[in-house]
Formats: structure tokens, C-alpha cells, sequence
């Protein structure tokens, strides 16, 4: 099945509209996406604020065509600065568009050591979020210095981190034009847990699920699709 038919169309539907695409069954896809799937990412773009009744893009959604992310992730950016805890999303977005993180040594002796310094990055939060948060604060403050050595010790992918702080340096660069010359980012603290997760609910609404009957067995509060996530999560 081809990748375009199996992925979330949001982005792609937000992108076409902002370069003035209205009638999709026209538009020349190599594969053309299942209708459901269409359908899913107008719903999501409408309640992100991103597009009209209509379907015509609003002031918001010509806003969110600048983020090279996730329509999602870019209202999170944007809600962020009325939140006042754009440098943590900011931080946890960046995160977000990289994977592994973490580094799971072969070697069962280093795997626990491991094991002991990821229980040490997740011990002071409940949420994978804050979790990542905590990391990249850690690498990039005044112990970590974005060193080799850091990652090293603390067993996360050093690549891994430098790509999330220059993904962070070009989002700060695309969300500064949304606020006056001049004008800095606020910062609420990393440990105003609250604010933060209200501000990461803002775009990620459609990822709420509810505990259904069934081992791991959940459906999403948006549109009731059932999801089962592995034991080992």
C-alpha cells in the first residue's frame, strides 16, 4: 500500500489549500488517497481552527501553512505564545520530530545502567512530553553544553539531539514572525507542568483516548476509533 495511503493527510490537505488547490479529485496524486482519509483531515484542519465550514483556508490556517510540521504541532507552537511557554514547546516540539532518542546498549551490563539513567529522566514527570523536555534542557544547559560527552554518559543519540536544537532554532525563526519586532518568547518554567500539557492539548486533542474492555484496548475520545497500544507501554 502506498505510503500517501496509509499516512495522516493533514498536512498535505493544509499545504494544497495554501497554494490554492480546492477540488482534490482533480488534483494529479501518483496515488490517490482513500476519501475516508480526506475526509479525517478536513475535520482535523476545521478543528484546529485551520479552514472554514466551507473549507477555505482562515487567517490561522495561512498562519500554520508557514510551519514546516504537523498542522498540530503548529497550532501548539502558536497557542503557545498566548500560554506564555513558547521556549518549552518549543523545546518539546523539536524533540518530537526526531527519533531515538535514547541509546539501548547491546551489552547487558550497560543496558542496565541505562535503564537506571532513563528512570532518572522520566522519575521527575508523568508524561513522555515533560520527559523529553527534561533531556533537551539537560543537554543544552550549563552541565550539558550540547557535548558528545554528555549524550555519552547520560545514553541519548548525540545526533539525534543536535538535529531537535536546529529544528528548534528554525521553528523559533518561523514563530517569531507571529509576534511583535523585538518581542522575546516567554517562559513559564519547566516544572508549570500543567501549563504546558494544556498548551500540548491544544494540538493533540485528536490523540485523547478512553480505556475500553479488553487488555491495552483504548478508543479515541474525537472520532471513536479503537487503538491497542503494546503491553511493554
Amino acid at each position: 500500500i502506498p505510503e500517501i495511503c496509509r499516512s495522516d493527510l493533514t498536512q498535505q490537505v493544509l499545504y494544497l489549500k495554501g497554494i490554492g488547490v480546492f477540488d482534490f479529485s482533480q488534483f494529479a496524486f501518483v496515488d490517490m488517497p482513500d476519501l475516508h482519509s480526506f475526509a479525517r483531515a478536513f475535520d482535523i484542519l476545521h478543528a484546529l481552527g485551520a479552514i472554514n465550514d466551507d473549507a477555505t483556508l482562515t487567517m490561522t490556517g495561512q498562519t500554520l501553512c508557514r510551519f514546516q510540521c504537523s498542522p498540530c504541532i503548529a497550532k501548539i507552537l502558536l497557542n503557545s505564545l498566548e500560554k506564555n511557554c513558547t521556549e518549552e514547546i518549543l523545546s518539546i516540539c523539536a524533540m518530537l520530530q526526531v527519533k531515538n532518542v535514547f541509546v539501548h546498549p547491546r551489552k547487558q551490563n550497560k543496558l542496565k545502567e541505562a535503564t537506571e539513567v532513563f528512570k532518572e529522566f522520566a522519575s521527575v514527570h508523568s508524561s513522555d512530553h515533560l520527559t523529553l523536555l527534561t533531556v533537551y534542557n539537560q543537554f543544552t544547559g550549563m552541565f550539558g553544553r550540547s557535548s558528545r560527552k554528555w549524550s555519552q554518559t547520560n545514553f541519548c543519540n548525540h545526533n539525534s539531539l543536535l538535529r531537535a536544537k536546529s529544528i528548534r532554532k528554525e521553528m523559533a525563526h518561523q514563530l517569531k514572525k507571529s509576534i511583535p519586532p523585538g518581542q522575546t518568547f516567554s517562559s513559564c518554567g519547566e516544572d508549570d507542568n500543567e501549563t504546558i500539557l494544556k498548551c500540548l492539548l491544544s494540538g493533540f486533542f485528536v490523540n485523547i483516548v478512553r480505556k475500553e474492555r479488553g487488555d491495552y484496548i483504548y478508543k479515541t475520545v474525537k472520532d471513536s476509533r479503537k487503538v491497542k497500544f503494546d503491553k511493554l507501554l
